[in-house]
């Protein structure tokens, strides 16, 4: 490894990277501290300042000389825009720096954990609750969360639990019993199953509202992993990283009334075609999302036909609500109960206000 000569610390608190230039002086790289998740000193040489981060795939760079980045469009760790509907995959990477002496590194290295934890008198670890099916996609899901517990155990942001599922709707059981104040994130490794059972617990508590302010997290480990492609998550790495580092977005959840019984989702409700090939390709987990083209044919070769009614309410531009429905939403197609968290039901949960199993669809359906 070359030595490198290095600027001393800036004082300045947000940056953004940190810039080294090739052994040609001419040719950049820059590592994003949005990539970096923990910093710290070489065992066996403390001049050595080592920086743990989830790259782009690209070649390792041999830098020579190192300084923090300036630049006024810079924004802190943790913001910026969506990502690409397609952004590459990661690798994990250590990324070295030798100093001249140990008070070089030492000071380099409060710098960065600074810009990337804050002050320590401030620092709380995150506290996850991390959900594993062994069984999800095609059986890799374990091997996917040896991956997220190397990053996990050395980000000194985290602090976990595991949980390994032994059948179906367990973390459904677990969710709808767990007490809300002992963690602050839910994190699933496995496909969009596992997920759908943890929403469902904390839908259907009497304490709903409290529980859905928990926040949730997915490392795609299924068959077609659609929430974690819909989020351009669809690299486990990446989805590990958005944890760490706390990155978060809103996600809508819809209910659905069936004959009495109620089931909360994230993604979409299918029926005839689409739920038949889901469903019937449970047997062909084996040969990951595969298994979905297979059915595809399978039950295109052999049609069936479907009758249904279906009723809606037509657009007003007059009463549809113009920002985005919630919890606290006013508008008429969703009742919050306001003073009540505990609704019609026996369990609680948000409550569905037209439904055609228990009374008649209104006249203006």
């Amino acid at each position: 490894m070359a030595r490198q000569e290095v600027y001393p610390p800036s004082d300045q608190v947000f940056r953004s990277c940190l810039s080294t230039r090739g052994t040609d002086r001419e040719t950049f790289e820059h590592l994003a501290f949005t990539d970096v998740y923990s910093a710290s000193l070489a065992e066996t040489n403390k001049c050595q300042l080592d920086l743990y981060s989830c790259l782009n795939s690209a070649p390792i760079f041999a830098p020579l000389t190192l300084s923090v980045s300036s630049s006024a469009n810079s924004s802190p760790p943790g913001t910026g825009g969506a990502p690409p509907p397609s952004p590459p995959p990661l690798v994990k990477k250590v990324v070295s720096f030798v100093f001249d002496d140990e008070a070089t590194a030492a000071a380099w290295h409060r710098e960065i954990d600074l810009l990337l934890h804050g002050p320590e008198d401030q620092r709380r670890k995150r506290r996850v609750l991390v959900f594993v099916n062994p069984f999800s996609g095609s059986g890799k899901s374990l091997e996917i969360w040896k991956e997220a517990a190397e990053v996990f155990d050395r980000a000194p942001s985290i602090q976990y639990r595991l949980q390994e599922t032994e059948r179906a709707r367990q973390a459904l059981e677990l969710c709808r019993d767990l007490d809300c104040n002992d963690y602050d994130v839910i994190v699933c490794c496995s496909g969009d199953g596992l997920l759908w059972e943890v929403v469902n617990g904390l839908c259907s508590r009497r304490d709903w509202r409290r529980a859905v302010q928990i926040g949730l997290g997915i490392i795609p480990a299924g068959s077609g992993n659609g929430l974690a492609h819909s989020l351009g998550c669809h690299c486990p790495l990446r989805a590990i990283m958005s944890v760490v580092k706390g990155t978060n977005r809103p996600l809508d959840l819809w209910t659905v009334d069936q004959g009495g019984k109620k089931s909360y989702g994230f993604l979409s409700l299918t029926w005839c075609l689409i739920g038949d090939i889901d469903i019937e390709s449970e047997s062909l987990r084996w040969m990951g999302d595969t298994r979905f083209t297979v059915g595809a044919v399978k039950r295109v070769l052999n049609l069936r036909k479907y009758q249904g009614r279906i009723s809606y309410l037509p657009a007003d531009s007059s009463t549809t609500p113009t920002t985005r429905c919630g919890f606290y939403c006013t508008c008429k197609y969703f009742d919050p109960t306001e003073g009540d968290p505990r609704d019609d039901t026996e369990r609680g949960g948000p409550r569905v206000k037209f439904s055609a199993t228990d009374r008649s669809l209104e006249d203006e359906w």
